[in-house]
């Protein structure tokens, strides 16, 4: 009776909370139609862009910022997230279900709005069906043909199916990898709108060439975490080395016992952590092989056709990745002269051990190849996107 009771309790307080949301939600949009009519009279007669998300990350961060350097405005609507650089934007909106997004995208005309989705495309679906103008579809990490089958379906159920909708009527896709062409080639997903290779890209060009002696035998770290950094920790452990780390997100790390080499530090915005990284001189994107958690998560396309947003950080910080198996990516760190590559036959903890012990013999030659960076700068590759914008209202 007890239990029962307690159960009943429960969900009377989860029913209350809900209706308490939704009280607040109307007030808030009350006062956010109020501000619709000042935001209209400030865009009025200019082109603009609405960015949408159903979650703020840095990638949204680097788009606006080349956005506004062209002096376009910008809106932002958004679902959670914290907001960097909120002078950027004309105005903010916080909404918190797919059916407000509709409701409030309805009022404005922008020459594209540029939508964000990562694993959840309930609202991005919803846009798309509603026809509310010119879309331009940004799928950060490609679940169709990458994602383990059964993890979607328990984890992120009906969401493949709306992903595939949105890819394939679009009016663009804006594309961080080259995901998309297994999803065309393979799948025979048939895309109506055009797209663009638009990955990451940098804020703006290293200020400090790769050092030409290893003297601070720190790897470092930045993204999610996973259990393959306590195994690569032991590992260089053996030959004197260290490894920091800073975490993508804020989470609680209990750091195990006995691994004196490895720190945590926390996680940081884009600006801090590429401060941060500067202290360092050689960074690591680890291998899928060795991380059991990205093997459960995703198939072997995964190494082929991602792209991460760690190598540009990486890069802007001035550091020579060390890099086995992501095809595209490494391809990229080489093109730039930033890659340091361990072999991919035999162990690859031993490979890496072997190659951190000689780095400094191939230093002086990684100076020597420097390249610019300029290229792969948002203030360098904006036009592109811009131009992108405008020919899907051609």
């Amino acid at each position: 009776m007890k239990k029962t009771f307690k159960i009943v309790k429960i969900r009377v307080l989860n029913i209350l909370l809900t209706i308490l949301d939704i009280l607040r939600d109307v007030v808030k949009f009350r006062k956010y139609n109020k501000k619709i009519i000042d935001v209209l009279k400030e865009v009025e007669g200019k082109k603009y862009i609405i960015i949408i998300a159903n979650k703020f990350y840095p990638r949204v961060e680097k788009i606006v910022s080349g956005l506004i350097m062209l002096d376009f405005p910008v809106i932002l609507l958004y679902k959670q997230g914290e907001i960097t650089n909120q002078d950027n934007y004309t105005e903010i909106f916080q909404l918190n279900s797919p059916a407000r997004f509709l409701n409030l995208s309805r009022k404005f005309k922008p020459l594209v709005f540029h939508i964000f989705s990562k694993w959840n495309f309930d609202i991005a679906e919803l846009m798309i069906k509603k026809k509310i103008g010119k879309i331009v579809f940004d799928d950060y990490d490609v679940m169709s043909g990458f994602v383990n089958i059964e993890i979607a379906r328990v984890h992120y159920p009906g969401q493949i199916k709306k992903e595939r909708y949105c890819l394939e009527n679009a009016d663009g896709l804006c594309c961080r990898s080259l995901e998309t062409q297994l999803c065309k080639r393979v799948l025979k997903y048939k895309f109506k709108g055009r797209r663009i290779f638009f990955p990451e890209y940098m804020m703006k060009e290293p200020d400090r060439l790769i050092n030409e002696k290893i003297e601070n035998k720190t790897i470092v770290y930045a993204g999610n975490y996973n259990e393959s950094i306590l195994l690569i920790a032991k590992e260089i452990r053996k030959i004197g080395w260290s490894m920091d780390v800073y975490p993508s997100y804020k989470i609680s790390i209990k750091k195990p016992k006995g691994i004196t080499n490895l720190r945590f530090f926390e996680s940081l915005d884009h600006a801090l952590l590429i401060k941060a990284l500067k202290k360092y001189d050689v960074s690591l994107q680890i291998p899928n092989q060795i991380s059991v958690a990205t093997s459960k998560r995703y198939n072997e396309n995964k190494r082929h056709y991602s792209m991460a947003a760690k190598i540009f950080d990486y890069m802007e910080a001035g550091l020579g990745v060390l890099i086995i198996d992501q095809v595209l990516q490494k391809w990229i760190l080489n093109r730039y002269k930033r890659a340091v590559c361990i072999d991919d036959n035999g162990d690859i903890l031993e490979s890496l051990n072997s190659k951190l012990k000689n780095l400094n013999e191939h230093s002086e030659k990684r100076d020597e190849q420097e390249y610019s960076l300029l290229k792969l700068t948002i203030r360098y590759q904006i036009a592109r996107l811009k131009d992108f914008y405008e020919s899907i209202n051609s």
